[in-house]
């Protein structure tokens, strides 16, 4: 962020308002004085984008590669709850590893920040995927986009509410590098 000699002072001013009305809101007055007249300018990007800084519009591929993760793990939790416990047991054998745990992990806060963005966004303000509202937040702390990609590359041609126990042990399968 390069901001001007005028818009700094003109922050700076704001700023000063800011604090003596005694506003109380996410921005922090102090933090943004305190970067303008010590010349970290970058500091204002890094705390301020999203919030004051609009952040660069989202593209529609990463929004339906996020809806279409959404969507398997609804159908593969929902599948897997309908099971018998014979058929659990299956899938938890022919899939291991993965067959032990068939929740939506979430996205990597560190490295898929638009996909956890979006992830967000479309169950706690559009209300939609709410089985997962829970879990709105939830952030891997390990990157999943590329094995969400595997598994989606066999469930989108399945794509069927409720899936077999077959089905549910191919999508799981496709989690492991090949």
């Amino acid at each position: 962020m390069n901001l001007t000699k005028e818009q700094k002072l003109m922050t700076l001013l704001l700023c000063d308002i800011h604090k003596s009305l005694g506003i109380k809101d996410s921005l922090d007055a102090s933090l943004i004085q305190d970067a303008i007249i010590g010349g970290h300018d970058w500091a204002l990007e890094w705390e301020l984008d999203g919030q004051l800084i609009p952040v660069e519009s989202i593209s529609k591929d990463v929004v339906s590669f996020v809806t279409d993760v959404l969507d398997m793990y609804s159908i593969l939790e929902g599948s897997f709850a309908r099971l018998s416990k014979e058929e659990k047991e299956k899938i938890k054998q022919e899939a291991s590893p993965f067959g032990d745990s068939i929740s939506f992990p979430g996205f990597d806060g560190n490295n898929e920040c638009e996909h956890m963005s979006v992830c967000n966004f479309l169950i706690t303000k559009m209300d939609r995927f709410s089985e997962f509202d829970d879990r709105a937040r939830l952030n891997s702390h390990y990157p999943t986009v590329q094995t969400s990609q595997r598994m989606l590359s066999v469930f989108l041609p399945l794509r069927t509410f409720p899936l077999s126990a077959e089905q549910i042990v191919m999508v799981l399968k496709a989690k492991a590098h090949s």
